[in-house]
């Protein structure tokens, strides 16, 4: 799995995380920036072990304390995975 995530804000934001989750809860792959300015990016990827009934989603954090919007540009952010088969 792989993501990116960018602010759509000049504001400089303090701290931001992108983070996967694996069925609901925290997973490994998490990525974290400190002082950033200008239309901020983070990205991360990793394996994850599935089964049929299991599910990922992205989350993206900031420490602004208000509402920063997360692009919509298609180039800046995304997520997404593979399925790797026949590997036990």
């Amino acid at each position: 799995v792989y993501f990116s995530l960018r602010w759509q804000s000049s504001t400089t934001l303090g701290k931001i995380d992108g983070i996967i989750r694996f069925n609901g809860s925290g997973w490994d792959t998490v990525s974290t920036r400190i002082g950033n300015t200008d239309y901020s990016i983070v990205n991360g990827s990793g394996i994850i072990n599935m089964d049929t009934d299991d599910y990922i989603d992205l989350r993206g954090y900031h420490n602004l304390g208000e509402d920063v919007a997360i692009t919509t540009n298609d180039s800046a952010t995304f997520f997404g995975g593979f399925r790797i088969s026949g590997v036990s």
